[in-house]
């Protein structure tokens, strides 16, 4: 009995995994998958990317007839863990997908594909310096360091070509 519910245990661990791979263009291409489509499709973070912000806040203080300075520092970050799952809220123009990993539409992150990585989705960033960039993210920016700027995209791939699509054409109709 004790055998039977180990590999019960272990049959259903292998039904249950993931066979995630990235998500390209050539994938994207040869399905044909329209904006509807990609909605249904749920997307992975290939690895962690933390983004980062800083907020200056100068305050000026006159005290005793002279002006006093005071000067802070606060970082934001937002940490989004590899395998997060995310979903596409938009496809602003071709090949540039809006994949949202939070509740909040708002909060999203711009991928498209990269002819260097093998045409994998990766996360887009701009006015690169000193191998950091710069994004929008909730309205903000904020910078990515090149070791974020490595993430792509991932999808199931056994779910995906489970799905089977059918087309049928109506044949008119007469009186």
């Amino acid at each position: 009995m004790k055998k039977l519910l180990f590999f019960a245990v272990i049959l259903f661990s292998l039904g249950s995994c993931k066979n995630l791979e990235p998500f390209t263009q050539d994938l994207y291409e040869r399905e044909g998958w329209t904006e509807s489509d990609l909605r249904k499709i749920q997307f992975y973070l290939s690895q962690e990317v933390t983004l980062k912000r800083q907020k200056v806040d100068d305050d000026t203080e006159i005290k005793e007839g002279e002006v006093q300075m005071k000067s802070g520092r606060q970082i934001e970050e937002v940490v989004i863990p590899k395998g997060t799952p995310g979903v596409l809220i938009e496809i602003p123009s071709k090949n540039l997908f809006h994949i949202s990993f939070d509740t909040d539409d708002n909060k999203y992150l711009i991928f498209g594909p990269n002819i260097n990585r093998g045409n994998k989705y990766v996360i887009l960033a701009k006015n690169w310096r000193n191998r950091v960039g710069e994004l929008k993210y909730d309205r903000k920016t904020y910078t990515i360091d090149s070791n974020s700027a490595l993430a792509s995209i991932l999808v199931n791939v056994k779910k995906l070509r489970s799905i089977q699509k059918t087309t049928k054409k109506a044949k008119g109709r007469k009186l």
